[in-house]
């Protein structure tokens, strides 16, 4: 049996992504619905992993959310209350686009995605993420 989701990669490595957010105060917000499947990309271990890399690179992290579909406004909703919303300068999201724009209207805040949707997908039987023509992600699938 396979299941249908949106497929998404990296669109920056992992010192792009530490420069951009210099400075800054963040809070991490994933999915863990389609990036948590699309090879961990947004799992909980990995917005975990990344959060610990970037706060040992002199990030101030003010926490992790992770959201069921963040693609579904009254999921986005239902976890807007987190307190690290208020006292972070910019949430950076694991999620398709469509969940970063999701958090961005409901937060209000400055939203940075350094993920590509490349569209929707299936995962295999074998729990790896393919497109629509069977073919897997190239190594920017992988978490930062």
């Amino acid at each position: 049996m396979s299941y249908s989701m949106m497929l998404m990669e990296r669109c920056c490595d992992y010192p792009e992504l530490l420069e951009s957010l210099r400075g800054r105060s963040v809070l991490i917000w994933s999915c863990s619905i389609c990036a948590s499947l699309c090879n961990g990309i947004g799992s909980k271990a990995s917005a975990e992993s990344l959060s610990d890399r970037l706060t040992s690179d002199g990030i101030d992290v003010k926490g992790i959310i992770m959201t069921g579909a963040a693609c579904i406004m009254s999921k986005v909703r239902s976890t807007s209350d987190d307190s690290g919303i208020d006292g972070s300068d910019v949430i950076l999201a694991l999620s398709c686009n469509m969940g970063a724009d999701n958090i961005s209207r409901v937060t209000g805040k400055d939203v940075m995605n350094p993920i590509i949707t490349i569209g929707y997908g299936y995962l295999d039987d074998d729990g790896i993420p393919r497109l629509p023509d069977g073919s897997t992600l190239s190594s920017k699938s992988s978490p930062f």
